[in-house]
């Protein structure tokens, strides 16, 4: 009732009598919900045909008006609402605000193992992406989506699959045309992660030697320790021994100094 309050902007007086009407005729009917009381349609074909009746300008409006109602309602509690907030900004067209709860909903579908339903929201974000406008902002976005399209491919069908390539050629697209900045640690450590397990070790090694750059320029130490530990694993490999065993005496420098904040 509050939803349909905020939406329609009318009083309950107002409210109550198309309610109850609609209720009569069988259209939808009322759940009790805490603290008030919720409606729904009897048949989803009642309310296909109800939705598609709806101008597409006026169903914009509607889903705009509902997002911001839940994001009022909810305020202190979005994060469970990130897929209705997704749902509404997507079909109001607005894609700033879709975007940014689609990549919500993604994460929270991996934290909970549910790399197919993550997959498809992080494709939809991407779709979204497409229809904004080219600034380094987008692209940062872009960069995030396409490294946590990578994670999801590979955890849902292993690091050989074939769709894994496109993600991986965008990103270090991407991350190449903005340039190297502390904000893009998160995202390289990701792309990275992906280079270094498929045993793209070529890539992997620059990806990881712009880590360590981009680390000390942080002087954030647990950042440091694990750019050290990402370029000693991929000379490890690239049967650089020496030079690994040089990065590996960084890390544990760095973990020995506060052992029990690292353990």
């Amino acid at each position: 009732m509050g939803l349909v309050r905020r939406v329609v902007g009318r009083a309950d007086s107002d409210l109550e009598p198309l309610l109850g009407a609609l209720q009569l005729g069988e259209f939808i009917y009322e759940q009790p919900g805490v603290p008030e009381a919720e409606y729904t349609f009897k048949h989803a074909l009642t309310q296909e045909v109800a939705y598609d009746s709806v101008l597409t300008h006026r169903r914009k409006q509607i889903h705009e008006r509902a997002a911001a109602a839940i994001e009022a309602m909810f305020a202190d509690n979005l994060g469970d609402h990130v897929v209705d907030l997704a749902n509404h900004y997507s079909r109001a067209g607005n894609a700033a605000k879709a975007v940014g709860y689609l990549r919500m909903a993604a994460e929270q579908a991996r934290l909970r193992s549910a790399y197919a339903d993550s997959l498809g929201y992080l494709r939809k974000g991407l779709e979204m992406l497409n229809s904004m406008p080219a600034t380094p902002e987008r692209d940062r976005l872009e960069l995030g989506f396409q490294v946590a399209m990578g994670t999801s491919i590979v955890n849902l069908r292993g690091f050989s699959d074939p769709e894994m390539d496109a993600p991986l050629a965008r990103s270090r697209e991407i991350s190449h045309r903005i340039g190297d900045t502390p904000a893009m640690l998160e995202v390289l450590l990701g792309t990275w992660n992906l280079e270094f397990t498929r045993g793209a070790l070529g890539q992997a090694v620059n990806t990881a030697e712009r880590i360590l750059a981009l680390a000390y320029d942080t002087g954030d130490e647990a950042m440091i320790a694990n750019a050290h530990a990402a370029v000693a694993s991929t000379y490890l490999w690239l049967a650089r021994f020496a030079d690994a065993r040089t990065h590996l005496d960084k890390v544990i420098e760095i973990h020995d100094r506060d052992i029990p904040r690292y353990l």
